[in-house]
């Protein structure tokens, strides 16, 4: 499929949501010029059924994710990854083709 976007790398990471926050501060360090949250989503994974109902933070994943290039992407995933190794989470990286006005210019 041909597409007239910029050509990025979308890294999205579901995590406990009582680690959003650190994952935040890891997106900030590397120099991300914004992220979307997804504050509650429920899922099952090797941990099990997440249902997102709980009163506090303690079995909840949060969802947020990002689009930038390659060199911070490899950033935001060595990172992330020290904190998957006790926490819930998964990293997942793709290309994609962004098409939106501000993203055509070279940032």
């Amino acid at each position: 499929m041909a597409s007239d976007g910029k050509k990025m790398k979308k890294v999205e990471i579901v995590i406990e949501a009582m680690m959003l926050d650190k994952v935040i501060s890891i997106m900030d360090q590397a120099g991300v010029s914004g992220y979307t949250i997804l504050p509650s989503v429920t899922g099952r994974g090797h941990r099990g059924h997440r249902t997102g109902f709980g009163f506090t933070d303690v079995f909840n994943n949060a969802m947020i994710f990002t689009l930038t290039d390659e060199a911070i992407a490899l950033k935001i995933s060595q990172e992330a990854k020290k904190l998957i190794q006790n926490y819930a989470g998964v990293v997942i990286i793709s290309d994609a083709d962004v098409v939106w006005p501000d993203y055509q210019k070279d940032r």
